[in-house]
């Protein structure tokens, strides 16, 4: 029975399934009231886990026969079943606990409950798929509550648990992934099991199965008596040495030449060399110089060279062999010597199929990795180094090669298993800003100048009372918002359109109304707004807005004139000169801290023609960007990303136009937009980055990197975002996240990527320069024609020239573009190689060989 076997250590498994569970970032229900009652689950907390592995079972074998997969009826395998045993805890509360505890926590009281998942194994073709499926719900006994829970509320929250967290694996089944090897004979048989330690979980996957199934090793390895293979390490991957050795034989008989007077036997032994694995390759060559049977004569040679190649690994990710053919240059022996002659004067070429075939298959045998550094030693030896990228999950786990094990029975690659653990979720009110009175939020935009009659005319239209609540997370699993806050009362003068969001890694809510009404005023009341979230539920509750006098409203008014002069003194004489306007750097950075300035500029009412330029004020009025107005009725928007030189002043904007004064243009404005963007650190390449893209992979979003030869997935996220999750070879020019997939496309043409980082090509081959989203499938346009995709990536339509597709496409563009939500700006310095992922900026820094990652900071509008 030929078969590998991964193994992953107990404590890492249970880590990586907790990540999971704490990263989807789970709702609670609505339970229905008890009694008059409210019970309310305020959060649900992922606790510990363990595996069982006591519960007899019988499995299933299979075999090959007749050319096809069947079960195996003369006997099953014996063992145990393996479980997951997952513990939650169901934070509860009353929703009087709540409303009696505002902009606090309510007292929770915790319940105990075990999910218990089956684990299993299937060998389906090509690949082996694993199984999660919840097998029982064990609660411990309900805690003291204001009124015992019925057994209807019980059953509803047992119903909700199981249902829910059937999510531990995506639709209950996930693939490993095998398919990629490609190999000639399918998976019959696959397990999984721990040892009897407790130590080890391990899926064993059988290549093939022509004969009768080892029905007793199958037995043993559910019993959990198997053979850790990673002698101390996090993650072991075991290969037997038949089953390379036979490769290796295989690839040899398919490649050796076929001539009438030549035989060819070929072999491959595998012995463990030190801390090295040594294949040695040879191939028997008897080659009928002359063969008369009425003579009874034949005159032959023989030669029996050999190549050694040897396998190990020294540093991190990188695989490294050796090729040795001495034994081919310079074999050992005289008639070896003649035999090697005279085969390469009869044009038997002998030493390229030992150096170049038997290497190459050897390696080849392993992965499909492409070699990275080649070099040569001595005259007789090959060294090969490989860089591998191995799978990882985003924000979950990293997964580092380290170690190649040579054992007596095969080789086992190893290395360490990294899990970023996160703590639950679990939110607190931190800061609470009541309301206060505020002049009217405006910009330099063409609405501006109109506002002071309305204000004068209706002020009770306007947002002049402001209020804000931040709420973090005290843990460092995802938080996201259950529903949208809404206002517990109907004659609250705060509405849920007033009610405004940003969510990062902390929920900022602000709140801007008008005047209240006079019969709020006359009996005023706390405003209360019910936030629901992962991470618990809590109540904000402000206090009464304070009156509006019409002294107060004057005085607004006062401000909001002194406002729009400010921006009168700004937009007009920019309109009627060409001299530019420097505006100041605000808002500073904060402390020490070095930032980049991200500049959106907006104008309003530019006559067609004339155009907008940001200029470098640091290094002497250079052209950042360009864009041209398309009329007075179009607005022209510029963007510029630039490192921050410690000047007050760092661009100006200047309007390219006549010499002439500029008549007057109704509607017109200038709008300046300015958002600091810390540096939180940098990634190394080693290669130069030419683009970015945005796509994601398995629960979280990624950066992916276009470098020279191949593209690679950066999780951005976590911790430690250095570190590659996973790598394409090939030279690709564009990224575009789709709906399922994330399409690469280049020279070669286009592939596309699953969720797994499984690559596989589109029937696109021919090179393909630019690719554009649209809600039914993809647009790419090659160097001849305009290709239409369906959002499966095969072919709906094809238009033969560009000119017919071209303002379609721009328009998609502008709503389909990840980079950075700037689409309908022009792009100017610092922001054509960057994307946006949730509050970071990832742009390709000026040498292009590394990414600069910036969080968004504090912002300011002019």
């Amino acid at each position: 029975m030929t078969f590998v076997e991964l193994q992953v250590g107990v404590q890492q498994f249970l880590a990586v399934q907790r990540t999971y569970l704490r990263r989807l970032a789970v709702c609670p229900p609505v339970l229905p009231p008890v009694a008059g009652v409210q019970i309310v689950v305020d959060r649900i907390d992922i606790g510990a886990s363990s595996l069982r592995h006591d519960e007899d079972a019988d499995f299933d074998m299979f075999w090959i026969d007749g050319g096809e997969v069947v079960g195996y009826k003369n006997g099953k395998a014996e063992g145990k079943k393996t479980k997951l045993a997952q513990q939650l805890t169901l934070q509860l509360t009353t929703d009087t606990e709540i409303r009696n505890h505002p902009n606090a926590d309510p007292p929770l009281v915790p319940w105990q409950v075990t999910v218990v998942y089956e684990l299993s194994a299937d060998a389906l073709g090509t690949d082996c798929w694993l199984r999660a499926h919840p097998d029982a719900v064990e609660f411990a006994p309900p805690p003291a509550l204001p009124v015992p829970l019925p057994p209807g509320v019980v059953a509803l929250l047992e119903d909700f648990v199981t249902q829910q967290f059937r999510t531990f694996a995506p639709s209950g089944a996930v693939p490993m992934g095998l398919d990629a090897l490609k190999l000639p004979v399918p998976f019959v048989n696959a397990g999984l099991s721990v040892d009897d330690a407790g130590q080890c979980f391990a899926i064993r996957v059988q290549l093939g199965g022509s004969g009768e199934p080892r029905v007793t090793a199958w037995t043993n390895f559910f019993g959990g008596y198997f053979v850790d293979r990673r002698e101390g390490r996090d993650w072991a991957l075991y290969v037997p040495a038949d089953y390379i050795t036979g490769s290796i034989t295989s690839q040899l008989w398919q490649n050796l030449p076929k001539m009438e007077d030549l035989e060819t036997y070929p072999g491959t032994t595998y012995t463990v060399d030190g801390t090295k694995a040594l294949l040695d390759v040879d191939i028997l060559l008897i080659y009928h110089l002359l063969e008369n049977d009425y003579l009874d004569l034949d005159v032959t040679v023989e030669a029996d060279p050999h190549v050694a190649l040897r396998l190990w690994v020294e540093q991190t990710n990188v695989l490294s062999a050796e090729i040795d053919f001495s034994g081919l240059v310079n074999p050992v022996g005289l008639l070896s010597t003649v035999a090697v002659a005279i085969i390469d004067i009869f044009g038997i070429p002998a030493r390229r199929i030992l150096d170049k075939l038997v290497g190459s298959a050897a390696v080849e045998a392993l992965s499909s990795a492409p070699v990275d550094s080649v070099t040569q030693p001595s005259p007789t030896t090959i060294r090969i180094e490989k860089n591998l990228t191995l799978p990882s999950v985003p924000g979950v786990a990293k997964v580092a090669l380290t170690a190649l094990l040579p054992q007596p029975d095969g080789i086992a690659l190893a290395g360490s298993f990294t899990v970023n653990e996160p703590t639950n979720a679990v939110i607190s009110v931190t800061e609470l800003e009541q309301f206060r009175k505020q002049v009217p939020k405006i910009s330099c935009g063409p609405a501006s100048m109109a506002l002071v009659a309305l204000f004068s005319t209706d002020p009770a239209i306007f947002a002049l009372l402001h209020a804000s609540a931040t709420i973090d997370n005290l843990g460092t699993a995802p938080l996201r918002l259950c529903r949208p806050p809404a206002p517990q009362r109907p004659d609250s003068p705060l509405l849920a359109r007033n009610i405004h969001i940003d969510q990062q890694s902390t929920i900022v809510l602000t709140f801007d109304i008008g005047l209240p009404s006079a019969g709020y005023l006359a009996a005023p009341f706390p405003i209360d707004v019910l936030v629901v979230t992962n991470g618990g539920t809590r109540l904000i509750r402000l206090d009464p807005p304070p009156m509006v006098t019409e002294q107060d409203l004057k005085r607004l008014e006062a401000e909001l004139l002194v406002a729009i002069g400010n921006c009168q003194q700004l937009v007009d004489p920019w309109f009627k000169g060409h001299t530019g306007y420097n505006p100041k750097w605000s808002p500073r950075p904060p402390g020490d801290q070095l930032v980049e300035h991200l500049w959106q500029v907006n104008v309003s009412g530019l006559p067609e023609g004339e155009a907008v330029e940001l200029h470098s004020v640091e290094r002497d009025q250079e052209v950042l960007v360009r864009a041209v107005s398309r009329g007075a009725d179009a607005p022209v928007r510029v963007a510029t990303l630039l490192v921050a030189s410690g000047r007050s002043r760092e661009v100006s904007i200047v309007r390219v136009g006549p010499d002439t004064d500029a008549e007057a243009v109704e509607g017109r404005g200038l709008e300046v937009r300015q958002t600091n963007f810390v540096v939180d650190g940098e990634i190394p390449l080693d290669q130069a980055c030419h683009r970015l893209g945005v796509s994601a992979l398995a629960d979280g979003p990624v950066m992916i990197a276009l470098l020279e030869d191949r593209a690679v997935a950066f999780d951005v996220l976590s911790a430690a975002p250095a570190a590659p999750l996973a790598s394409w070879d090939g030279r690709f020019t564009g990224v575009l996240r789709l709906s399922r997939t994330t399409l690469l496309y280049g020279p070669g043409g286009a592939a596309a990527v699953d969720p797994l980082g499984r690559i596989t090509a589109t029937e696109i081959r021919e090179p393909v320069v630019d690719a554009v989203r649209r809600s039914s499938g993809v647009v790419l346009r090659t160097r001849d024609r305009v290709l239409e995709l369906s959002s499966e990536l095969h072919q709906v339509a094809e238009y033969a020239e560009y000119t017919g597709v071209r303002e379609s496409l721009a328009a998609d563009r502008r709503t389909a573009a990840p980079a950075l939500d700037l689409t309908p700006y022009e792009i100017g310095a610092g922001l054509a190689g960057a994307v946006r992922i949730g509050d970071r900026i990832l742009r390709v820094a000026e040498d292009g060989n590394r990414i600069r990652l910036l969080r968004k900071g504090s912002s300011a509008k002019l």
